[in-house]
């Protein structure tokens, strides 16, 4: 009995052995799939990666160049904007009181010509007008009363608390020996009169100042 027992154990023995050598390559290749797998999937980050770098590349735009641009263009630059910040004004035609400083009405000296010349200073009466774009008119009349010219600026100014403004027009016209300014600070859009009207009257070759002379005032 016990050599029956002991051939059984000998018979069986390879057979375990057998099974054993024969089911150990399957972790093997579980572990060489699991390998692969990652190895594609390492494969793929990185491609995505690189696609993703070369998008942010791509997209980097080159700097450009500043346009230069003046004090001047600054300068109004900033005044359009202010215009453009500061709240609709009220405009009425006790907003602004002005007086003549200086007037003439003589020959140029460097071409052909009499100049008409007015520097006029003004102030504003309404604080809340500060800012507020403005005009001013020059009326040049002949003797007869004629309407010759109408000056003014081809681009609104803006209002101060106080300020001068000059205004100036030329006539070839050598018979033109006695006219009549009539001045008024307008709305930007020289449509509504804020201000007093100044009437002056200059003869040819004549100066005047602040003194009042040939100077009448209508409001």
């Amino acid at each position: 009995m016990q050599r029956s027992l002991i051939t059984k154990s000998v018979r069986t023995t390879p057979h375990t052995i057998r099974t054993t050598i024969a089911s150990s390559p399957r972790p093997s290749i579980a572990v060489a799939v699991t390998i692969v797998a990652l190895m594609i999937l390492g494969f793929s980050a990185l491609s995505m990666i690189q696609q993703t770098v070369a998008g942010q590349v791509d997209t980097i735009q080159p700097e450009q160049e500043e346009e230069y641009v003046s004090s001047s263009e600054r300068v109004a630059g900033q005044e359009a904007q202010r215009a453009a910040a500061a709240p609709e004004p009220d405009y009425s035609s006790n907003s602004v009181s002005q007086r003549l400083d200086y007037a003439h009405f003589v020959p140029l000296t460097n071409s052909p010509g009499n100049q008409v010349k007015l520097l006029l200073n003004y102030s504003s009466l309404d604080p809340s007008m500060t800012d507020a774009p403005i005009n001013a008119v020059m009326e040049v009349y002949a003797a007869n009363q004629t309407l010759l010219r109408t000056t003014s600026f081809p681009q609104p100014l803006l209002l101060n608390q106080s300020g001068e403004i000059q205004l100036a027009t030329t006539f070839e016209d050598e018979l033109l020996n006695n006219i009549t300014t009539r001045t008024m600070l307008t709305d930007g859009e020289k449509v509504i009169p804020i201000s007093n009207t100044l009437e002056t009257r200059l003869a040819l070759g004549q100066n005047i100042s602040d003194t009042g002379e040939n100077i009448t005032g209508t409001n």
